[in-house]
């Protein structure tokens, strides 16, 4: 019996003994396995970084691809595994989540998203926190479960409740048991018909037979698999931490919207500036007022190092905007940014220095501060790690030329 495992991010957390771990983007043939395992437990798959008016998740192109797969499976069986009652977070702007809803508050919604892995999985399931008897020393818990119809065969029920856990129809099977062993996959497989069992079978009371170190090995297996699960949250949450870095360390090769959206949520992180009212008008990309200071700037991404142009864009920005201010603007008050990620199709160490004239344009002719997306990200992290104020990082753009940061962290050699 050949298994793949399918989740988010190509993870096997429960060490199920599976041929192959794949993620949602690249899964191998489904048809070169007995078993498809499609988690759908994984919290990041949740997120929905517009609005809700439309049924969608970001990872919406994946789900459509492997519906397209399994249309064009002939002879393998899938396991889909419900996800527990967690946060469903929607609309991101400026490095937060403004929607938060339990799934058990958004269900149709919910499977509205799973419908678009396979139509069966419009199969609208309820909120009900029960546990399922797999055998006598072994209940799996699940928050949900799921309406009888005629069209499935009921598989599994909870205990007392008597609500449906587990059910199939023709090779498609949907469980909201939250399995997290691997012994409790194979129980699972096995009281499913999807794994066949030896002649010889120990029966439950078997378990109850302790002899030789029985108790010391359950007792280590026991203290280690907390310490495992304890393990495994530790990791979670550190690349989670690492993914939100590698976002802000995209400034570093992105451009147009990718790069604008990050550059001014670091604004907003070191100035506590909120851009929500910010109208974009295809001007400047961004306005703000601290301090008594007006800043307005310029954010580009490009392939060639900075140019006159460049600077000269920024000054027709000051220009409109001193036009379309009120009378009583104080002109020596505006502070102009020219934000740049200057060569970003070459690694650092690569980059050709701006050069001194452009500088020297800059502070003289243009009046306006020249900022490389690297000593933005240098600027952030010392803000991030306690080494500069938040008035330390105000002066540094209150300035002419070009921004440097003393001490910088990143090897560009």
């Amino acid at each position: 019996m050949s298994v793949q495992l399918i989740n988010l991010h190509k993870v096997n957390d429960g060490n199920f003994s599976v041929n192959e771990v794949s993620d949602f983007s690249s899964p191998k043939s489904f048809d070169m396995f007995d078993i498809n395992i499609i988690d759908l437990r994984s919290e990041h798959i949740y997120r929905n970084k517009q609005s809700m008016n439309a049924v969608r998740v970001d990872c919406i192109s994946d789900f459509l691809t492997i519906n397209e797969m399994i249309a064009n499976s002939k002879k393998t069986k899938f396991i889909f595994i419900y996800p527990k009652n967690i946060n469903f977070l929607a609309l991101y702007e400026f490095g937060l989540y403004k929607i938060s809803k339990r799934i058990k508050d958004i269900i149709s919604y919910v499977s509205g998203v799973f419908s678009v892995l396979n139509k069966e999985l419009n199969y609208k399931f309820s909120f009900e926190r029960t546990e399922t008897k797999l055998s006598d020393n072994v209940n799996i818990a699940a928050d949900f479960y799921f309406p009888e119809r005629d069209d499935f065969e009921i598989l599994f029920r909870s205990i007392d409740s008597d609500k449906v856990t587990c059910c199939k129809k023709d090779n498609l099977f949907l469980t909201t048991l939250d399995i997290l062993t691997d012994e409790e996959l194979q129980l699972f497989l096995e009281k499913v018909g999807l794994k066949a069992t030896s002649n010889a079978v120990a029966p439950d009371w078997m378990n109850k037979v302790m002899l030789f170190d029985d108790a010391e090995q359950l007792k280590n297996i026991e203290e280690n698999e907390v310490q495992i699960k304890s393990c495994q949250d530790s990791i979670a949450v550190s690349k989670d931490k690492l993914s939100e870095n590698s976002r802000f360390k995209s400034i570093l090769y992105t451009s147009g919207e990718d790069l604008v959206e990050v550059v001014k949520d670091i604004f907003s992180e070191i100035f506590y500036v909120d851009f929500s009212g910010f109208k974009d008008k295809k001007k400047e990309d961004f306005a703000f007022t601290l301090n008594d200071k007006i800043f307005i700037g310029e954010i580009k991404g490009v392939n060639q190092n900075i140019k006159t142009t460049n600077l000269a864009q920024l000054d027709l920005h000051f220009t409109n905007f001193i036009e379309e201010g009120s009378d009583d603007l104080d002109v020596d008050n505006i502070h102009k940014l020219l934000v740049m990620n200057h060569q970003k199709d070459k690694d650092l160490k690569d980059r050709i220095p701006v050069d001194q004239q452009q500088i020297d344009m800059a502070k003289n002719k243009y009046e306006s501060l020249i900022i490389e997306t690297v000593e933005l990200l240098e600027m952030y992290d010392k803000f991030i790690q306690g080494e500069m104020t938040q008035k330390e990082c105000f002066d540094l753009i209150c300035q002419n030329g070009i921004l440097k940061v003393q001490n910088p962290r990143i090897k560009r050699d």
